[in-house]
């Protein structure tokens, strides 16, 4: 299995100077926490891949450049589907695990996703409520994500009411190298459209959206252990408050 590490954006509304992947939560970064769970699991460095933009040279700086990388410089006018695509081969022999680089996550949701069965997997969370709602922005950046039996029929869409949420998409995310191959084909051609310069923008829960209504079915793990996503100062406040002590 190929791991690759979405880093290419930064902190705006967190305020950061640096990728929001190197904001640091007890002495360590978001990124090394990640790397560490990745090792933890029998992930070797020779098969994770970053995917860099912003001020690329401080990531690079503290992994000593020690994996594999590549550098969006189109980072501001392209998303994360552009980032993750560039990492891509042309022909594609493994399975590929997608992380965020930006989000904390518990080391049960990464053996989880690792061992998932399906052609497409992602990670959810259905008590999410219950540190989300201790946000004071927590009425802010609601996505849709709607479950019929053991599968995701519907996600991505921002909403303003819970109502419309089954459960919280955590940003790990893994696809068979069938898939990939398929993503790939698909979206190289969609780039050479003048007129589908969307796709250039296209964020992870649009891709799956796509993926679902293209026919594919979209699986998920459903996780119970601490993830974190951080989009301010106040988060970071939080976040420490409410584990109370060291992590990881």
């Amino acid at each position: 299995m190929k791991v690759i590490i979405l880093c290419a954006g930064y902190g705006r509304r967190i305020g950061l100077e640096k990728p929001k992947c190197l904001l640091s939560i007890n002495n360590k970064t978001l990124l090394n926490r990640t790397l560490l769970l990745l090792k933890k699991n029998k992930i070797k460095k020779k098969n994770i891949k970053l995917a860099l933009g912003f001020k690329s040279d401080l990531i690079l700086n503290q992994t000593k450049k020690s994996l594999n990388f590549f550098i969006n410089r189109k980072y501001k006018e392209t998303n994360m589907v552009y980032s993750f695509y560039k990492c891509l081969k042309k022909k594609n022999t493994e399975d590929i695990l997608i992380l965020y680089g930006d989000i904390f996550y518990s080391n049960e949701i990464i053996k989880k996703i690792i061992s998932s069965k399906g052609k497409i997997v992602t990670a959810i969370d259905r008590n999410w409520k219950k540190i989300w709602k201790l946000k004071n922005n927590h009425k802010e950046d609601l996505e849709t994500l709607k479950i019929k039996k053991d599968k995701i029929i519907f996600l991505g869409q921002k909403t303003k009411t819970f109502k419309n949420i089954d459960a919280r998409f955590i940003g790990a995310t893994k696809l068979s190298s069938s898939i990939v191959n398929y993503f790939y084909r698909y979206y190289s051609e969609k780039l050479k459209e003048k007129k589908n310069k969307k796709y250039l923008k296209l964020d992870m829960t649009g891709l799956l959206m796509k993926l679902i209504t293209l026919g594919f079915d979209l699986k998920y793990t459903n996780n119970k252990d601490l993830w974190f996503e951080f989009d301010n100062q106040e988060d970071v406040k939080l976040f420490k408050k409410f584990t109370k002590k060291n992590v990881l």
